[in-house]
Order: C-alpha cells, then structure tokens, then sequence
C-alpha cells in the first residue's frame, strides 16, 4: 500500500510560534563568532535545545548563541569583559535554569549542562537586513528567557499577545520600586503567579498595563533577572522580549 503523506499538514518552515517551550539540552559548545571584513571572531557559546513539549513541535532543535567576546577582548579573557556582557548575562540566566553549577570552568559547566532540561520562552523575529553587510533574512526564532521546569505562573505552551506599544507609542515601561527579597531560584528567571486583581483577556496572553498604572504590591511584581527591575507579572514576557530586541539592535 502506497504511503500517503499528509503534505497540506507539514510545515513548510521549522519557525515555532511565540509560546513557552519545555526543552531538553542536546549540546552546548564552545567556539568563535563568525569573522567578517569589519569584525573579528569571538568568543562564543551555543546551546542546542531539543524541544519536548508542546507535543506538536517535540523533536526540533532550537538554537542560542552567547557572543561573550568583544572587539577589544575577542577571547574574553578579561574578567571586565564577562561582567559587562549582555551575552554573559543571558548565558547565566540558562546555566541557572537548567540547575547546572556556576562553576570558574566552562568545560565543566558545558558538560553538565547537557541532558538537562528547562523551560524556555520563544521569540518570532521579524524579517531584517544586515546593515553592514546588506543581506536580508527572513523570520526566525529566537530564545528570550530561561526558566527553571515548573516555574510559577508559567505553563507550557502558554502563548504571547502581539502587544507592540502602550497609548503614548512606546513600549509598555516596566514599574519601579523597591525590590523584593530574593533567592537564588527567584533571580535564575522564575516566574511567580499572578497575584493582580485586574483580569486579562485570556490567561495564555501576556497583558500591558495601559494608561496611568495602579500601585502594586509585591505580590504582583517579579524580579527581572537581567536588568533587576521589578516587573508586573502579566508584563513579565513582554519585559523580556523587549530585552532581547534591544540586544539585537
């Protein structure tokens, strides 16, 4: 009997949707960033996550790349050039998620990292065209946060509303104030439950506080683990992402 493809059902791309994603660690290496006329190799650390859940996407592999080394430390060599790296930041936001050591040895840390797993936040980038070099791409995915498995106010395969700007035309700004006590699970990227009182269209939808927000208590706040800042906790994804497009830029 002939095999009958279901061809109108098959992706034509490997693009996932914006959503959370439970993942396990395939491989994470070490390398150099690809040279250019204008630029130098560098530093660099990859991850490759094999996605577990949701069940429709289980089996492809996304990818992340940490740029740790500079134009001017191209090895990273210099302990400076770690502290200020957005890079080195997001990698610790991982190695954290996926409950690995913070050891002072990478190869360790590369080897304990793989077969673990975690939860991972997952970005459609827009079309760009490389300024320096005129190449254009197309859409593609990319990873905007880390999380520990079970994280609090998270689910898998929870979806993100296409939220782009508050009334005034920019970014919806995260609130200020006095941070929270914190441990070390809360700063490795765990996301609380909500605990505002105000209801959002669809619980698998990220909400943006919109017009003059109202004061609220720390319950309803989460650390951001990349710039420190107390977040609302139905912004949290949205903080994130925004995070992730400035490193872009």
């Amino acid at each position: 009997m002939a095999v009958k493809p279901p061809w109108k059902d098959i992706p034509d791309t490997n693009l996932v949707p914006e959503m959370v994603y439970a993942v396990t660690v395939k491989e994470m290496t070490e390398g150099k960033s690809k040279p250019s006329n204008t630029t130098q190799a560098k530093l660099m650390f990859t991850l490759q996550l094999k996605i577990d859940e949701p069940k429709a996407h289980k089996g492809l592999i996304l990818w992340d790349r940490f740029t740790v080394g500079t134009e001017d430390d191209p090895e990273a060599k210099d302990p400076e050039t770690w502290k200020t790296s957005f890079a080195a930041r997001r990698l610790k936001q991982a190695v954290k998620a996926l409950k690995v050591t913070l050891g002072n040895d990478m190869e360790d840390t590369m080897d304990a990292a793989q077969g673990q797993q975690c939860w991972v936040v997952v970005n459609v980038d827009p079309p760009r065209e490389d300024p320096k070099t005129g190449k254009k791409y197309g859409e593609s995915n990319s990873i905007g946060a880390y999380f520990t498995v079970g994280a609090e106010g998270l689910k898998v395969g929870q979806g993100m509303k296409a939220v782009t700007s508050a009334p005034t035309g920019q970014p919806a700004s995260p609130l200020k104030g006095k941070k929270p006590k914190s441990d070390e699970a809360t700063e490795a990227a765990d996301a609380t439950e909500d605990g505002a009182e105000t209801p959002t269209p669809d619980d698998d939808e990220v909400s943006v506080v919109k017009g003059k927000p109202k004061k609220l208590d720390k319950a309803a706040l989460t650390e951001c683990p990349i710039c420190g800042e107390d977040v609302p906790r139905k912004e949290f994804i949205l903080h994130i992402k925004v995070h992730d497009e400035k490193s872009a830029e």
